[in-house]
């Protein structure tokens, strides 16, 4: 089994109980890549290489939390991590740290967890991105950059879950965040139809948190329901 050090990043408040996660600070002490992984990487440079070890390494212990045995991680066209049938996830890492969670497909119809050092927000790079209710909305906060980089994690984490079902990237103004200035919730409006997911205007709620230099934010998606999608909130 996979052991972890304990790690400050409370990444677990961010999913039900019936997500397993696992984080790593230390990439170097990472567990080598299985053979089947290692053509992924193959000419990556030494950073990349790490990143990518590292996230295998969170993986494959929070898929050993969820009762999972040990198993090689692939990657698919869209560059997703291969999960093992039965199972559903997400893995990100910044400079610092790399995350992984885990669930079974009973629970949930896809996960999506990201990642962010919080001083690689360019300010005037996401007032240009973002839409206009996105950068209204940041302008409104203490922390402008804070508020636009946990508008750019929301949907990283949300692109990487909805992608479980509709197989296809949205652009940056395919959806919106809104963030709950009272909490450390968000919710994401779908601004276009997506297959497998939901019709324009539908709303799915994730949750974030902010810890030393981190940002995190994660998003469970419902179960998927007999009509084949993902229970959105109308």
């Amino acid at each position: 089994m996979v052991s972890l050090p304990d790690v400050y990043l409370p990444v677990d408040r961010l999913f039900p109980d019936f997500v397993s996660t696992a984080l790593l600070e230390n990439f170097e002490s990472a567990d080598e890549l299985w053979p089947d992984e290692l053509p992924h990487i193959a000419n990556a440079a030494r950073k990349r290489r790490l990143d990518f070890r590292a996230g295998r390494h969170c993986a494959r212990a929070a898929l050993s939390k969820a009762g999972c045995p040990p198993v090689p991680i692939g990657r698919g066209a869209g560059r997703e991590p291969l999960w093992p049938a039965g199972f559903v996830g997400a893995i990100s890492h910044a400079r610092i740290v790399a995350g992984a969670a885990v669930a079974r497909t009973e629970h949930t119809a896809g996960l999506g967890l990201d990642i962010e050092a919080r001083d690689t927000c360019d300010l005037a790079l996401w007032q240009r991105l973002g839409t206009p209710a996105e950068r209204t909305a940041a302008e409104a906060q203490v922390s402008a950059q804070d508020a636009l980089l946990l508008t750019f994690s929301a949907k990283e984490a949300f692109y990487k879950a909805q992608y479980t079902r509709s197989g296809q990237w949205l652009g940056l103004r395919g959806a919106e965040v809104a963030l709950d200035g009272n909490g450390a919730r968000f919710e994401i409006t779908l601004l276009q139809a997506v297959p497998e997911v939901g019709p324009a205007g539908a709303r799915f709620e994730g949750r974030y948190l902010i810890s030393g230099d981190v940002i995190c934010t994660g998003i469970c998606l419902p179960p998927v329901h007999p009509d084949g999608l993902a229970a959105a909130r109308a």
